[in-house]
């Protein structure tokens, strides 16, 4: 080991320099003149150089170029979805590829090849729109009869609570605390 600490050879460019060697690149010099003017090693000039392209370029991925649907239109889809699940119509992953399909034909989008060959958006689009909106939960849905779909209406619910309200009042003490009910 040497007894007196020799100088540092890496890395004791300032910044002014390297501004100046990348000042120097763009006036059209070459990377090694600009490196022997300035006393800098020409890797870590060409480091720096290919650092502020890499910058200059959007980093923000085009994924706008492929999309079928606008986001606006996307929203209508997931708002069908929720209405359909609300009136106890559940649709299937297959029936909303199906009706995102629909969509795109009745609304002349460009769409992929495979969606015309099979009636229906592909599974990629379905992944991708699942991904996009997490509150959706689209499976298979639970069967609802039709006695107990149509029975839950406005009036039902009315008499229900209105009877409700009539055994509170008659019964004041026992569902006081709201333990009973």
């Amino acid at each position: 080991m040497p007894r007196a600490k020799t100088e540092r050879k890496i890395g004791n460019h300032t910044d002014n320099d390297m501004r100046k060697a990348l000042q120097i690149i763009h006036s059209s010099e070459s990377i090694r003149k600009a490196a022997k003017e300035l006393k800098i090693a020409a890797t870590t000039i060409r480091r720096y150089y290919n650092k502020l392209i890499i910058l200059k370029l959007s980093l923000v991925p085009k994924y706008d170029i492929n999309k079928v649907f606008t986001n606006a239109q996307e929203r209508d889809l997931k708002q069908y979805f929720i209405d359909c699940s609300l009136m106890f119509y559940g649709l299937t992953t297959d029936d909303c590829r199906q009706v995102a399909y629909q969509m795109a034909k009745i609304n002349n989008i460009k769409m992929p090849k495979n969606w015309e060959d099979r009636s229906k958006a592909g599974i990629d689009w379905l992944k991708g729109f699942r991904k996009r909106h997490a509150e959706l939960s689209l499976r298979k849905p639970e069967l609802c009869s039709l006695a107990r779909a149509t029975a839950f209406n406005k009036a039902n619910v009315k008499t229900f609570f209105d009877n409700l309200e009539k055994l509170i009042k008659r019964h004041p003490n026992e569902f006081s605390d709201g333990t009973r009910i």
